[in-house]
């Protein structure tokens, strides 16, 4: 499975602590590391550093390469400097990776969140590497709703998957 961290957003949530220079998962908020630091970690502890792939912005390359060395070079991907949401992002970021692995599945991890347990969190992506390759199909996860939250995905549980 290749992994791609989103690194691009510039924190507007919690302005003024998160600013356009320096943004929320380049900074130490929960612990002695930033968010994007304490994931590519975590994501080492399962995953060669080949197979994680950085996208974020011009702007931030040099910092996201400062918090994760052991990353390759060739695995930043850049997008332009705009804000223009995660959208056209995430969908150049999925044609450069289908070009480079058109075999291989691949998730998205958000730079800026937290996945606890982390153990747990990497099981569930070997769960959904296993469903992908076995049923050819897209996986999708979210949250099951207690109050609205915008820009999280919301989904209707149907039958449990084997």
């Amino acid at each position: 499975m290749k992994v791609i961290v989103t690194a691009g957003g510039q924190g507007t949530k919690i302005w003024p602590f998160s600013r356009k220079k320096q943004p929320k998962q380049f900074q130490q908020i929960i612990g002695q590391e930033s968010l994007y630091t304490q994931n590519i970690k975590m994501l080492l502890n399962k995953y060669k550093p080949a197979d994680i792939f950085i996208s974020t912005k011009q702007m931030y390359l040099r910092m996201a390469k400062e918090q994760a060395p052991e990353i390759p070079d060739e695995n930043f991907i850049v997008e332009p400097d705009a804000a223009v949401g995660r959208g056209p992002a995430e969908g150049f970021v999925f044609l450069m990776l289908s070009l480079r692995h058109p075999n291989d599945v691949f998730t998205i991890l958000q730079s800026d969140c937290m996945y606890l347990p982390a153990n747990k969190y990497l099981e569930t992506l070997e769960v959904m590497e296993r469903l992908v390759k076995r049923d050819q199909k897209l996986i999708s996860g979210g949250l099951m709703p207690t109050y609205p939250v915008i820009g999280v995905d919301y989904l209707l549980l149907g039958d449990q998957v084997e």
